[in-house]
């Protein structure tokens, strides 16, 4: 005589299995807090630049956030108080196009800014 295998679930395996899926609903039902903000969510203003010195200003439609930090072309730029500054070495000539990613909060929005000066 065979022993069959058990086809149903134990009570223990569904409840082991339900511990696991409360944590997941409740991380998927939270995930829109987190979306992408648009492309015109936020707008660089005065891309100006002074020899290696990137500067510009940027601006973001209410209700977006803040701005908490600002990459470009490759490097992280850091703010003054008035406007954002990158120090870039080995650029292009003047009217250099670069990337400019705008962090606000764990979002990111990337840019493309000619920079005059």
């Amino acid at each position: 005589m065979s022993t069959q295998p058990r086809l149903q679930p134990t009570r223990r395996t569904v409840l082991r299995t339900a511990a696991w899926t409360a944590p997941a609903v409740s991380i998927a039902v939270a995930a829109p807090a987190f979306a992408a903000i648009s492309v015109d969510a936020c707008s660089v203003t005065n891309p100006t630049r002074n020899g290696a010195n990137f500067y510009l200003s940027i601006g973001c439609k209410p209700g977006v956030g803040a701005v908490t930090s600002v990459t470009i072309g490759t490097r992280a730029a850091s703010w003054d108080g008035t406007r954002w500054h990158a120090k870039m070495t080995g650029v292009g000539q003047i009217g250099s196009t670069h990337n400019v990613i705008i962090r606000v909060g764990q979002d990111s929005v990337t840019k493309t800014v000619t920079f005059i000066g």
